[in-house]
């Protein structure tokens, strides 16, 4: 199915877009979002056998077939392959993962934060948990904006340089994703396929994987730097 976004023409040169997409769910469902202007190129990825979808020889069709037109449009691009990860049930939460060192961050924390996930910056009340050290947050691990009554949330981790492979990671996600789930809502986690520690912190928490996604990801020249 190729879903088409009628209303936002690609040479508005919007500052960041997303070109031509596509999802394949583990029971082989597949959808393809695009732009009437790359319709050609939905077109090729509908009509791809699923096991050559996620390939690095799709990725440089793809990128070939737009070559042309995002330059003309002023914009420059690359292929993000990655895995959608979820979770539906508390239960399915490895807490033997959670660290004495994680704690729920406040936005008036008062530690020095080493990484640049804020807690809570728009005081939307979303929650932050962290690894604190010294006074010092080395990791966190937030809910990503959404509605109040939306069922599926989605959270982003992030540790801050030098301080990988301790399990701070996989200790806040662990945190903030028991806390979160109740019954009826899905908890979702996105890791690039070229991002293996992301991938095992989902892995390692309990989160099974669900979606896989390929996403042109698309930039203005001029806005880089």
């Amino acid at each position: 199915m190729v879903i088409f976004d009628d209303n936002t023409p690609l040479t508005e040169g919007f500052d960041m877009l997303f070109p031509v997409g596509v999802t394949l769910t583990a029971d082989g469902n597949r959808t393809v979002t695009a732009f009437p202007e790359t319709e050609d190129v939905a077109s090729y990825l509908d009509a791809l056998p699923a096991e050559e979808l996620f390939t690095t020889k799709t990725a440089t069709v793809v990128l070939t077939r737009l070559a042309d037109r995002l330059a003309a449009w002023g914009y420059e691009a690359e292929v993000a392959t990655s895995t959608v990860y979820h979770l539906t049930d508390r239960q399915q939460v490895n807490r033997r993962v959670i660290l004495p060192s994680t704690e729920a961050l406040m936005p008036d924390h008062g530690y020095e934060n080493l990484t640049d996930c804020q807690p809570d910056p728009l005081g939307e009340g979303l929650l932050c948990f962290g690894t604190v050290e010294d006074g010092r947050i080395l990791s966190a691990a937030s809910e990503n904006p959404h509605a109040e009554d939306d069922v599926v949330i989605d959270i982003g981790v992030e540790t801050a340089e030098g301080h990988g492979g301790k399990g701070y990671a996989a200790s806040n996600v662990a945190a903030l994703a028991y806390y979160l789930l109740d019954p009826g809502v899905t908890m979702t986690y996105i890791a690039e396929d070229d991002n293996l520690p992301s991938r095992r912190v989902a892995e390692k928490v309990g989160f099974l994987p669900s979606t896989r996604e390929l996403r042109v990801v698309a930039w203005r020249e001029e806005d880089e730097g």
